[in-house]
């Protein structure tokens, strides 16, 4: 057992095949997300982007259907002003406001100049930061869990 993880943790980490620090070390990602920034230029339509710009509007949510919602704002990136979507994740406007410098992560909708997002960070994101790896999970279970 992996001294200083909880037992439900540990059950968890066994099922993946996980019982030693020497196992968890030698557990590598199956696949990496890249999230380096590249000029909008560069990026074909429905590929997955990083930008980097300032919040322009103040995020507006919109409820629909039954616990669903879309927060969207306007971003200046690159020289060009972006329309943002974050799907139900309403609790990211109090973490956005107008002026702000943020780093967005989502798929790029060129015809529509729009980032369906799914990754925020407040700042511009250090080079360290620009691979992250995803690795196999299970139950509830996340990435930062192993990471």
């Amino acid at each position: 057992m992996l001294k200083g993880i909880g037992e439900e943790t540990a059950k968890t980490f066994k099922e993946l095949g996980i019982e030693s620090i020497y196992d968890l070390l030698w557990n590598f990602p199956y696949r990496y997300e890249d999230y380096r920034m590249r000029d909008l230029s560069e990026v074909e339509n429905g590929e997955r982007i990083t930008v980097y710009g300032e919040v322009l509007t103040e995020p507006v949510v919109s409820y629909y259907g039954r616990k669903k919602s879309k927060l969207s704002f306007r971003l200046s990136a690159d020289g060009q002003i972006l329309k943002i979507d974050f799907f139900n994740q309403p609790y990211l406007k109090s973490k956005i406001a107008a002026g702000e410098q943020v780093t967005i992560s989502g798929k790029w909708d060129k015809n529509r100049a729009q980032i369906t997002a799914s990754k925020f960070g407040s700042g511009l994101k250090s080079s360290d930061e620009n691979l992250e790896g995803v690795y196999r999970l299970k139950g509830n279970m996340r990435n930062k869990t192993i990471f």
